[in-house]
């Protein structure tokens, strides 16, 4: 049934798709080497790539690319010309600082919103690890070729995503560009922190009730390593973004916290959690604005400069947060 349906919807997009040639409001040319819905594994000349799930996807230079992917939003604005990228992450459009960077483009939801991602005509969506693979196939049964990235945690996957990227759209060496700058950002953070010492602490947010972390394996690990942080979440054997219960959180004792917008209400409101050291006069609870903390790619850069900023303001001890 949901075969019959796939191929129903995909007729329609055809046909339309048709119409639309011939009122001339698309260029004739093809929209990739070789149309996705035609390309065979093994077909000649074709050159493939094998994407996190494993699905073969032919190699080529796609042109018009929508990405249900948030990390993928930003790399792909430098990767491609921009008329390429026709669909953004509703993430990037409405909540990231650097929104502004992709002007109008549509926005897509979520990887449900099928129908509104073949409204913009895609030959190329990037997935994410959160896409519903139910959702993919039925993409791939339009015509669409789908490339899910894979993990986006921390810096390392972030490169490794350029690479892909630029692999995949046949754009090695603006990839390579890309990779380079980075990788000269991250090194010249790096630097900046062996510079100061701020001591120890964590990355702590508070979220529906709970108090959730961000360290080692994740982008709040590299963050606090950027900002020349001992990362006590790390030393204490916590790995990726755990959950921790109030006394967890004692036993850390941390006397230094890297948070969120309230984070530091949240924290030294609590009548149990206002005991550590973070929360007294010699601690620290650094609020950073929210946006490039909660970016695993590109936008590490900039979370990275804003924290050094911060524990820089805050160097003298006073427990204060950054003004709105």
């Amino acid at each position: 049934m949901r075969t019959d349906f796939a191929n129903l919807a995909a007729l329609v997009v055809c046909v339309a798709l048709g119409i639309v040639f011939a009122l001339g409001v698309l260029p004739a040319e093809p929209l990739s080497p070789v149309p996705p819905s035609s390309a065979e594994e093994g077909t000649p000349g074709v050159r493939w790539t094998t994407d996190a799930r494993g699905v073969a996807v032919p190699v080529g230079a796609y042109r018009r690319i929508v990405s249900l992917n948030p990390v993928a939003d930003h790399i792909l604005l430098q990767l491609v010309p921009p008329e390429r990228l026709v669909g953004i992450t509703a993430h990037t459009g409405q909540d990231h600082p650097d929104a502004w960077r992709f002007g109008s483009r549509p926005q897509v939801g979520t990887s449900r919103d099928i129908e509104q991602v073949l409204n913009l005509r895609p030959d190329l969506v990037i997935a994410s690890q959160f896409s519903q693979e139910a959702y993919m196939a039925r993409l791939r049964e339009a015509g669409v070729a789908v490339f899910d990235l894979g993990d986006t945690r921390d810096a390392g996957t972030t490169a490794e995503n350029i690479e892909v990227l630029g692999g995949l759209l046949l754009r090695e060496a603006q990839a390579a560009r890309l990779l380079a700058a980075y990788r000269r950002e991250l090194d010249a953070l790096s630097r900046a922190a062996a510079i100061r010492s701020p001591g120890a602490g964590i990355y702590l947010t508070h979220v529906g009730g709970a108090w959730f972390g961000g360290t080692r394996g994740s982008s709040y690990g590299d963050l606090l390593r950027l900002a020349g942080i001992e990362d006590l979440a790390a030393a204490g054997g916590y790995r990726d973004w755990p959950q921790f219960s109030r006394e967890q959180i004692l036993m850390l004792a941390p006397p230094l916290v890297v948070t969120r917008p309230g984070g530091r209400d949240a924290l030294c409101g609590d009548a149990v959690l206002s005991q550590i050291p973070a929360c007294r006069s010699e601690g620290r609870v650094v609020e950073m604005s929210a946006g490039y903390d909660s970016d695993p790619g590109l936008g590490l850069v900039q979370a990275a400069a804003e924290l050094q900023s911060l524990l820089q303001d805050t160097a003298s001890g006073l427990n204060r947060s950054p003004s709105p």
